[in-house]
């Protein structure tokens, strides 16, 4: 089976009543959804605040990323007029550092606007210096950094729970990889569903 190598991220935000709805029809209707859909791999949804989920699926191809569009549109049906904005994103792989075959609990995601020409640099920085930060902190799971544009990236971080995520610093960007870095919008909370399409051992 093809190991994934693109991502799609959308970030929804509506009335917390809406997304609480949406979210008991997930287990039932998105996740076999999901598994039908023609190159799908993983799925991860975060419930990252009252008003707010992201959910980050990972594709074997750019082309099945594009065609995972089905699953932001089942979520866009089911909050119906409720939903304020939904935030869309989809990137390559560009690194992954995996410290633990693990299940992660919380998930912290970091999308980053980069100076022009800086997606190279920011690399480097993440492997030279963010990496051995992050594998020193406990229940650090893996550092995926995906390019969702020429000057753009989105950097997510796996931890085993909630307070081990909160207690990991996110100072990184600021004493790592500023240099490259334009802005940072910030998005975290725990897991609450996660699926992938292993094949059975």
């Amino acid at each position: 089976m093809a190991e994934p190598t693109d991502a799609r991220f959308c970030i929804y935000r509506g009335q917390p009543d809406a997304l609480d709805a949406a979210l008991a029809r997930v287990q039932q209707e998105l996740i076999p959804l999901a598994r039908r859909q023609p190159g799908f791999r993983h799925y991860l949804g975060v419930r990252s605040g009252p008003d707010s989920v992201v959910s980050a699926s990972a594709w074997e191809s750019r082309a099945a990323a594009a065609a995972g569009r089905t699953l932001s549109g089942w979520a866009r049906e089911a909050m119906g007029p409720a939903l304020a904005s939904a935030e869309e994103h989809i990137g390559e792989l560009a690194h992954i550092t995996e410290a633990a075959k693990a299940r992660p609990g919380f998930v912290r995601f970091a999308l980053l606007q980069l100076k022009p020409g800086q997606q190279e640099g920011l690399l480097q920085r993440v492997e030279g210096e963010v990496v051995p930060l992050l594998r020193g902190q406990p229940g650090f799971i893996r550092l995926l950094v995906w390019r969702t544009g020429p000057d753009r990236a989105m950097v997510v971080t796996h931890y085993a729970s909630r307070a081990e995520g909160e207690a990991a610093t996110r100072g990184w960007v600021e004493r790592h990889v500023a240099p490259a870095v334009a802005s940072v919008q910030w998005h975290e909370g725990e897991v609450i569903w996660r699926v992938r399409d292993d094949p059975p051992s």
